[in-house]
């Protein structure tokens, strides 16, 4: 759900000013847990933490093709599309940060991107952030169950094709030449 919201603001950043996290330690969809002097990251810590990669970047306009996925429980007669996508780049390092949420709670997807103008991509990185349930968390007990797993990429075709595990957020960091 973090991940949703912080798509949401990243496309609309050029009619936002400003937007905040109101709770961030102890609450309901909080950052950090704290229990005396332990601190537990939780998932929507490592959320914040990949998104945060756009930051300063100069947003790219994305454009998904994909399914729908039926929503359950109060919103039972809704749909969503499967994948929600956003990226940036960074004009300095010519690199391509592009985020894909799967929202499918149960099927992995897979993804094929493709980067217009021309581009080569030389190699970049992978972080996704899954557990084996979306109700899975951190804990004081286990406070390292749900992070985000990082893997390099050493050259990739264009357009990437990526699989996205369920109920996932994975970033991208694609090196244009």
């Amino acid at each position: 759900m973090a991940g949703c919201v912080l798509h949401l603001l990243h496309r609309f950043a050029d009619r936002l000013c400003f937007a905040n996290l109101s709770q961030t330690v102890n609450a309901l969809h909080a950052l950090i847990m704290t229990k005396k002097k332990v601190i537990v990251k939780t998932p929507t810590y490592h959320a914040f933490d990949i998104l945060q990669d756009h930051d300063g970047n100069v947003g790219l306009k994305t454009k998904v093709e994909t399914p729908s996925v039926k929503t359950r429980g109060i919103l039972e007669k809704c749909s969503l599309p499967l994948i929600d996508a956003t990226a940036s780049i960074n004009k300095t390092s010519d690199e391509i940060t592009l985020t894909l949420i799967n929202l499918h709670i149960e099927k992995e997807a897979k993804v094929r991107v493709r980067l217009f103008g021309g581009c080569t991509i030389e190699g970049g990185s992978a972080r996704t952030l899954t557990a084996d349930s979306p109700n899975e968390e951190n804990s004081f007990e286990a406070p390292h169950h749900v992070e985000p797993q990082e893997t390099n990429i050493d050259r990739i075709d264009n357009p990437v094709i990526q699989t996205l595990p369920p109920h996932s957020l994975t970033s991208l960091h694609l090196q244009i030449a």
